[in-house]
């Protein structure tokens, strides 16, 4: 599925070097990270951070 996302061009910028020094897609990074938040909130309370719906 395809979607668009908005971020800030630091994060976005951040992130592309992070993949880039990891050998990792855009795609892969966004993926692993959502589904590490998603596990971490499955095992712990809910954070005072507001996710935006």
């Amino acid at each position: 599925m395809k979607t668009t996302i908005e971020l800030p061009d630091p994060l976005l910028a951040q992130a592309r070097r992070f993949a880039d020094a990891h050998g990792m897609t855009m795609k892969a990074l966004i993926e692993q990270g959502l589904r590490k938040v998603m596990a971490e909130q499955q095992t712990s309370p809910p954070s005072s951070c507001a996710m935006a719906a």
